[in-house]
């Protein structure tokens, strides 16, 4: 596959999870995960990243969320270059974000 360039945003909760832990190693471990694919990311601006990865959506996807809490915390990822993109956690607004990323999907 590839090289795809990608941005996620996300928000992690400030409470603390009882499977995952505090919202600080939460939050790394997304950072953790996209320097695995890219160590030159981008992260500028708060809670979005810009990076590139060789793997599919999904991989991608489910390896920046391994850390977080599906009941707390929300993720975002959309690959630049298509229309594919993933929602992940707790979106209390689904049919609103369908509105302005069309063709997006849950992460599974």
């Amino acid at each position: 596959m590839a090289t795809a360039n990608y941005w996620l945003s996300f928000m992690v909760a400030t409470d603390r999870s009882a499977t995952k832990g505090v919202e600080s190693l939460r939050r790394q471990s997304i950072y953790a995960a996209v320097q695995v694919f890219d160590s030159g990311y981008w992260d500028e601006t708060t809670s979005f990243i810009l990076f590139e990865a060789d793997d599919d959506i999904d991989v991608v996807g489910k390896a920046v969320v391994a850390g977080l809490d599906p009941d707390l915390d929300l993720l975002i990822l959309r690959k630049v270059s298509s229309t594919s993109a993933r929602y992940w956690g707790k979106v209390t607004q689904p049919t609103s974000l369908r509105g302005y990323v069309a063709n997006i999907a849950r992460l599974r």
